[in-house]
C-alpha cells in the first residue's frame, strides 16, 4: 500500500499536538529564562551601586582634600611673621584657584549692608574668633554657586576668599566617566554636577524612574564648623538587557534553538503517527458512500492496526444493516403512497418474510368497537399471492393476553393447531410461532406472528428483528389512525360531529356553480342562538357545550340531511338548501327550525330556553361567490336581532347599505377623537330663586369638516353606547367640560356648576371613579360644582352599579337623574340611590299647560321629589306658560330655549352678565329676570 504523508500543517490534531509540544517547552524555559536574568540584573545593580559608593567616597575624599590644601595655604599666609592685612590679601589674590578676595570688618555696617557676601552662623562665629577658617556657599548674582572659605586677619578682619569653581572641581568629570555626579551644601544648594544628570534631578526623593542613586556626606564641621556638603552619583539603572556587551544574545539564542529542537523532534513524531490516522479517516469518509472495503488491507502492529480491524468488522455489519435499511426505506416510500391498510400490507409482509428469514408471515388487528372481533392479514411464502382477510370471532381475548406478555415464548405446532388463529398456518406446516405486540398510547391493538417450519431463527445480523418490525408496523397503523383523525379535525366540528367552515365551504362552492349552471335556485341559511352567552355564564361551558350537541341534533331532524348543516364558530350555524322551488320554501325551513329550538333544552337536569336569529339568502340572485352569500345572510342574521330576536329575514341591499353606513360612522367616529374633531355646546341650567343658580349641561357636537349638516348627536351616540366608543369619548367630554369650567372661573365667570351625562357602558367600566376623581384634580374643580347625569336604565343594573355611584356621590359630585319618567325608574330606585336631583323629561313638559294628565304627572313629580328631599330641574321649557306653570307646582330650575338654546363656549360669560344685569330691573313679580328676556338677548 502506497504511504502518502499527510501536510502536518493542514491537520488539526497536527497542529494542536504541536503546539501544545512547543507551549510545555516554552513555559518552562520562558521561566527560568525570566528568573536567570533577574537573578543577573540583581547582580549588575549590585554592582553598579558599589561602584557609585566607591565614586562618590572617592570624590568626596579628593574634594575635602582640595579644600584642606587651600586651607593650609591660607593659615600659612595669614601666620607669616610681620604679615599684615595687605599683604595677605595680596598674597591670597595671586594664588591660582583664588578668583576674588574681599577684606570685611566683621562688625561693620559695610559687612550688613553687603548682600552679595554669606554672612557666617553662630557656630562659625566662634571658630573665627578661635582663629580657624570657615567656609560659606551662596548662589551668586549671575546664578552660578560661590564657595568662600572665610579666615581671620590679625587685625580681627575677616578674609573672604572665593575659591575658583574650576580649581576646586577640576577633577569631577575625571570621576563622572560612566555616571552623574551632584555636589550640594547643607542647605540643599546645588554646588556643582558633572556627566549624566537628569534635568529634573534634585535629590534622592525626586529620582527618575529608571535611575540609581548613592551620596556620601563630606563632613565639614570638624575643620571648617560648616555643615556638611552631600556628594550624589546617579547613572541609569543597570540590567542585562541594558548591557551592550551582547551576553543577552548568547541566552536567547539558546531559548530559540530549544524551542526550534523541540518543535522539530514533535514534528517528526506526528507526523509518522498521522499517516495511519489519515489512512483511517479517508477509509472513513468511504464509508459514508457505501464504500465498504475501504478498511480492507490496514494493518499496523499497534493501537491503529486495532482501530483498523474494528472498524473492519464494524462497516462488514453496517454492510449487511443498509441492505435491511434499503428495504424498510422501499417500505416507508410505499407509505406515503398507499394510504390504504390493505396495499400496505400486501407489499410489506412479504418483504417481512424476508428480511426474517421465516416461513409465513401474519398480522392481527383488533376490532376497537368490538371486543370480541377481529381481522387477520396472512402471508405465506409458499403461495404466489396474500391469502384473503378473515374475520375472526373467537378466543379473541385469549390472543390479547397472550399479546399482553412481555417476552412472548414460542407456541409449538400443537399448540398453534388449537388456536382459531394459527390454524391454517399449522396447516400449511409451520411448527413454530412467535407473536409480537401492536400497541399504541399504551393499548394493545393487534399483534404480529411470525412462523417458521423448523425452529425458531435468532436474531438477523441485519440488525432489524421482528420486534422493530412490529414497532413500525405499530407507528404505521398510528399514522393511518392519526391521518384519519386528523381529516376529520379538519372537515369535521368535534363538539357536534357537524361539518365545519371548511368543509361547508367546499360543498356551498358546489352547489352554487351547480345552481348557476342549471338555472336553479339555492338558500344559505345563517343563524345564531340568542341569550347562548347567558347559558354558559349560569351554567357553565360544559352545559353550553350539551346544548350546542343537541341543538345540532334538532336541526339534523329539521333538514334530514346532516351534510348541509355546520358550525361555523360558537353558537353559529349553517344550513344550506342547494335546490329550492322559490324563496318561501327557505323561509319555511327557517320558521320550523325557530319552532323546534323554542322547545326547553334539558342539559344535566338544568332545563335552559333559547332561541334563533336567522339570515337567509337566496342564490344565484344575492351572490354567486360564498363570502358573498355567508357576509349578505350574516347582515340579514343580524337585522333579525334588531327586530327582536327569534325571527327569520331575507337579506335585502337596503341591509347591505346601512352596515356600510354603520361602518363608515364608527370610523368616523375614531378619527374625530383621534384628531379632536368633536365639540362641546353648553345649554343654561338658570334657577329662578333668589340665589340666581347658574349651570350648564355639556353637550357634545360633531361638526362636519366638508361643512356637510352636523351629524346629530341622537345618530351616533347610541351608536357609541353599543360598540363600547362612548367609554373614550365620554372621558374626552368629562376631562374637556372641567377643563373649560376651570377657564370660565379664571375668567371670573359666575357658574355654579357644570353638568355632565355619563351612559351605562362609562358606570360600567371599573376605573370611572378614578378617572373622575383625575378629571377634578386635574382642573383644580371641587366636587360640588360638578354634576354627572345618569338615565334611568342605570338605575335599573341594582347593586350592580349602585356601589359605583355611592363612590361618586363620596366625591361631593352631584348625581341627576335624566328624562325622569320615559324609563324604568321606580320611587325605590330614587330613595335608594344617592340621587341628587331629578330632571323632567320635555315629553311631560311640551303639554303644560293645556294636557291636564300632563299637568297633574308633573306636578306629582314635583311633589314626590320635594318629599324625598330631591331637587327637580324641568327640561325642555320653550313658552312662558310652561314656566309659570312649573313655579306655582313648585319647580324653580328650568332648562330649555326658553333660557337658552344650546351655546359654544365663547357664549356663556356674555349669558352670565346679561342674566345678572336683567336679574333687578326686568324681573316679573318675584323679582326673577324674565327667562324670555335673557333667551332673546342671548
Amino acid at each position: 500500500m502506497q504511504k502518502r504523508q499527510a501536510p502536518l500543517l493542514k491537520s488539526r490534531i497536527g497542529r494542536r499536538v504541536v503546539g501544545l509540544f512547543i507551549l510545555s517547552a516554552l513555559v518552562p524555559l520562558c521561566l527560568c529564562t525570566g528568573f536567570l536574568i533577574e537573578q543577573f540584573d540583581a547582580q549588575i545593580i549590585s554592582t553598579s551601586r558599589h561602584n557609585l559608593d566607591d565614586l562618590v567616597r572617592s570624590f568626596g575624599i579628593s574634594l575635602l582634600a582640595r579644600l584642606g590644601s587651600a586651607d593650609d595655604v591660607l593659615k600659612v599666609i595669614v601666620s607669616a611673621p610681620r604679615a599684615t592685612d595687605d599683604s595677605i590679601e595680596d598674597s591670597v589674590a595671586k594664588l591660582l584657584w583664588v578668583r576674588s578676595v574681599r577684606r570685611v570688618a566683621p562688625r561693620s555696617a559695610e559687612l550688613a549692608r553687603d548682600q552679595a557676601l554669606p554672612r557666617p552662623d553662630a557656630r562659625q562665629l566662634l571658630a573665627l574668633k578661635m582663629a580657624r577658617s570657615v567656609v560659606v556657599s551662596q548662589l551668586g548674582e549671575s546664578g552660578n554657586p560661590q564657595i568662600f572659605v572665610v579666615r581671620t586677619l590679625p587685625s580681627g578682619a575677616w578674609l573672604y576668599t572665593e575659591i575658583s569653581s574650576t580649581w576646586l572641581w577640576s577633577d569631577a568629570r575625571d570621576f563622572a566617566t560612566d555616571a552623574g555626579l551632584i555636589v550640594s551644601d547643607g542647605n540643599g544648594l546645588t554646588l556643582d554636577s558633572a556627566g549624566k544628570v537628569p534635568v529634573n534631578f534634585r535629590n534622592a526623593a525626586a529620582l527618575p524612574h529608571g535611575w540609581t542613586s548613592r551620596s556620601w556626606e563630606i563632613f565639614l564641621g570638624s575643620r571648617f564648623s560648616s555643615p556638611s556638603w552631600r556628594v550624589a552619583a546617579i547613572s541609569p539603572q543597570a540590567s542585562l538587557l541594558a548591557y551592550n556587551n551582547g551576553s543577552y544574545l548568547y541566552l536567547i539564542a539558546f531559548a530559540l534553538l530549544t524551542i526550534l529542537l523541540i518543535a522539530w523532534l514533535s514534528m517528526t513524531v506526528i507526523r509518522r503517527q498521522l499517516h495511519p490516522l489519515d489512512l483511517l479517516t479517508k477509509a472513513t469518509k468511504r464509508v459514508a458512500q457505501r464504500d465498504f472495503e475501504s478498511f480492507d488491507n490496514m494493518s499496523w502492529n499497534d493501537e491503529f492496526g486495532d482501530l483498523a480491524r474494528s472498524f473492519q468488522e464494524m462497516t462488514g455489519k453496517l454492510k449487511v444493516q443498509f441492505s435491511a435499511l434499503e428495504m424498510l426505506s422501499e417500505v416507508d416510500r410505499l407509505l406515503l403512497h398507499a394510504p390504504a391498510l390493505e396495499s400496505i400490507l400486501g407489499t410489506l409482509l412479504p418483504r417481512m418474510a424476508a428480511l426474517l428469514h421465516c416461513d409465513c408471515v401474519s398480522v392481527l388487528l383488533f376490532d376497537p368497537d368490538s371486543d370480541g372481533h377481529a381481522r387477520a392479514y396472512d402471508y405465506d411464502a409458499s403461495e404466489a399471492q396474500p391469502r384473503p382477510i378473515r374475520r375472526i370471532a373467537a378466543e379473541v381475548a385469549a390472543l390479547k393476553a397472550e399479546c399482553e406478555r412481555t417476552s412472548p415464548a414460542p407456541i409449538g405446532a400443537a399448540a398453534a393447531a388449537r388456536l382459531a388463529y394459527f390454524a391454517p398456518s399449522a396447516a400449511a406446516g409451520v411448527n413454530t410461532a412467535r407473536i409480537y405486540k401492536l400497541e399504541h398510547n399504551d393499548h394493545c391493538t393487534g399483534a404480529l406472528c411470525v412462523g417458521y417450519a423448523g425452529d425458531v431463527v435468532g436474531p438477523p445480523d441485519s440488525g432489524v428483528s421482528a420486534a422493530d418490525l412490529a414497532d413500525r408496523l405499530s407507528v404505521i397503523l398510528a399514522n393511518l389512525k392519526q391521518s384519519e383523525s386528523l381529516h376529520r379535525q379538519a372537515n369535521y366540528d368535534l363538539l357536534t360531529g357537524l361539518q365545519n367552515r371548511h368543509s361547508f365551504s367546499d360543498r356551498a362552492r358546489s352547489a352554487v356553480a351547480a345552481a348557476q349552471e342549471h338555472g336553479l335556485l339555492g338558500a344559505l341559511l345563517y343563524l345564531d342562538l340568542d341569550q347562548f352567552k347567558r347559558v354558559n355564564d349560569t351554567a357553565g361551558h360544559s352545559a353550553g357545550d350539551g346544548l350546542l350537541r343537541i341543538v345540532a341534533e334538532r336541526l339534523a331532524e329539521c333538514i334530514g340531511d346532516v351534510r348541509r348543516i355546520a358550525r361555523l364558530a360558537g353558537d353559529e350555524f349553517a344550513i344550506l338548501l342547494p335546490s329550492i322551488p322559490g324563496p318561501d320554501s327557505a323561509r319555511q325551513v327557517a320558521e320550523r327550525i325557530i319552532v323546534s329550538l323554542q322547545r326547553p333544552i334539558v342539559v344535566d337536569g338544568r332545563e335552559h330556553h333559547v332561541s334563533a336569529s336567522i339570515g337567509m339568502t337566496v342564490f344565484p340572485s344575492d351572490g354567486t361567490q360564498l363570502e358573498e352569500l355567508l357576509r349578505a345572510s350574516d347582515i340579514a342574521m343580524y337585522q333579525a336581532k334588531d327586530a327582536g330576536r327569534g325571527r327569520a329575514m331575507f337579506f335585502q341591499a337596503e341591509m347591505q347599505r346601512n352596515l356600510e353606513d354603520r361602518l363608515k360612522l364608527e370610523t368616523g367616529m375614531h378619527r374625530a377623537l383621534q384628531n379632536h374633531h368633536f365639540t362641546l355646546h353648553f345649554q343654561p341650567i338658570v334657577s329662578e330663586t333668589d340665589d340666581g343658580c347658574l349651570g350648564v349641561e355639556a353637550l357634545v357636537r360633531w361638526p362636519n369638516r366638508d361643512h356637510s349638516p352636523w351629524v346629530s348627536p341622537a345618530v351616533f351616540v347610541p351608536i357609541a353606547e353599543e360598540n363600547g366608543f362612548i367609554v373614550p369619548l365620554g372621558d374626552w367630554i368629562l376631562r374637556s367640560a372641567c377643563g373649560q369650567f376651570a377657564r370660565w372661573r379664571a375668567e371670573g365667570v359666575k357658574l355654579h356648576y357644570i353638568s355632565v351625562n355619563a351612559s351605562v357602558r362609562q358606570l360600567r367600566e371599573p376605573g370611572f371613579p378614578a378617572s373622575l376623581m383625575s378629571a377634578l384634580r386635574d382642573s383644580g374643580m371641587r366636587g360640588e360644582e360638578l354634576q354627572i347625569e345618569i338615565t334611568e336604565s342605570v338605575l335599573a343594573h341594582g347593586a350592580e352599579l349602585q356601589r359605583t355611584l355611592i363612590e361618586i356621590s363620596a366625591m361631593g359630585v352631584r348625581l341627576a337623574l335624566d328624562d325622569f319618567g320615559t324609563g324604568y325608574s321606580s320611587l325605590s330606585y330614587i330613595r335608594t340611590f344617592p340621587i341628587d336631583v331629578v330632571k323632567i323629561d320635555r315629553s311631560f313638559v311640551m303639554e303644560l299647560p293645556h294636557d291636564q294628565a300632563a299637568c297633574r304627572l308633573t306636578e306629582s313629580i314635583i311633589v314626590m321629589c320635594a318629599a324625598l328631599g330631591k331637587k327637580v330641574v324641568a327640561e325642555g321649557v320653550e313658552t312662558e306658560a310652561q314656566r309659570r306653570f312649573l313655579r306655582q307646582v313648585g319647580c324653580t330650575t328650568i332648562q330649555g330655549y326658553l333660557v337658552g338654546r344650546p351655546m359654544e363656549a365663547a357664549d356663556i360669560p356674555g349669558f352670565a352678565r346679561r342674566l345678572r344685569s336683567m336679574a333687578p330691573a326686568t324681573g316679573d313679580d318675584d323679582g326673577v329676570p324674565a327667562p324670555q328676556s335673557v333667551a332673546r338677548s342671548a
